[in-house]
């Protein structure tokens, strides 16, 4: 029984290593993004996202989802040059680089819209489905044929707490029956 608490121990100390060497990592990222030495973005920059916001049922920013409570994500932009026919993109990423959801307005079947004066986006999810773990984002404003106006890589970081532990990426809704 030693053994085994030993090992979770380590294994939670070898978690928080992890996330404090992401959370240094991440503090060298926005300093150089605020030097003007950011590779994590690409694009034409006709319009350009200067923040993305995460939030609860309770509107307020925050970097802490909850497993099975409503979450959004407020995308905040700038346009330097009117664009037609434009599309958003976003893909969630497990800290491991392991896609866990992606779609864009052209996926969901929606028209494309033109991009002619600074606004936002708003994607709402009914319900955070994404298991306990750290995560991060990537925005896309592109064109209709796909070419990047800002692809921005790891726009917004964040974690997700449940109070249950499931195992894999998302807590998909079920229900026992005769057990």
């Amino acid at each position: 029984m030693n053994q085994e608490r030993l090992s979770k121990d380590e294994q939670e100390r070898a978690r928080i290593l992890r996330i404090e060497a992401e959370q240094r990592r991440l503090k060298k990222a926005e300093e150089e993004d605020k030097e003007g030495g950011n590779d994590k973005r690409y694009g034409s920059f006709e319009a350009r996202i200067n923040d993305v916001i995460l939030s609860c049922d309770d509107g307020k920013r925050t970097e802490t989802l909850e497993t099975g409570r409503k979450a959004v994500i407020e995308i905040d932009y700038s346009v330097e040059t009117p664009v037609k026919e434009v599309h958003a993109r976003y893909m969630i990423y497990r800290i491991d680089g392991q896609l866990c959801s992606g779609s864009s307005t052209k996926i969901d079947r929606l028209d494309a819209f033109d991009l002619e004066k600074d606004g936002k986006i708003v994607i709402e999810f009914d319900s955070m489905t994404l298991t306990r773990s750290q995560y991060w984002v990537d925005i896309v404003l592109e064109k209709a044929d796909g070419t990047p106006i800002d692809y921005y890589k790891e726009a917004a970081r964040f974690n997700v707490v449940s109070g249950i532990e499931d195992m894999g990426v998302a807590r998909i809704e079920h229900t026992w029956k005769n057990c």
